[in-house]
């Protein structure tokens, strides 16, 4: 994944800047996004082998039924006795 699939195209930094209109490398952008965490679209999730950037109700919504299927983490269990 690179820094421009995470910026927020959406977010008050990314208009002030005109972002859209300049082709900055990836090195820059993730420099800004270091210093302006504004520019970094959320939320993000990861999971066991891929990550969502943004909402998206219907990915969720799959990843929670694949949650519901799986077996109980028995792990989990143990360190709570």
């Amino acid at each position: 994944m690179k820094p421009s699939d995470l910026v927020s195209t959406r977010s008050t930094p990314y208009r002030k800047e005109r972002l859209a209109e300049r082709n900055l490398p990836e090195e820059a952008l993730l420099e800004m996004m270091l210093e302006e965490p504004r520019l970094i679209r959320r939320p993000i999730l990861l999971t066991d082998d891929d990550a969502i950037v943004g909402f998206d109700r219907g990915r969720y919504e799959d990843i929670a039924r694949s949650l519901a299927d799986r077996e109980p983490d028995t792990r989990r269990e143990k360190e709570s006795e």
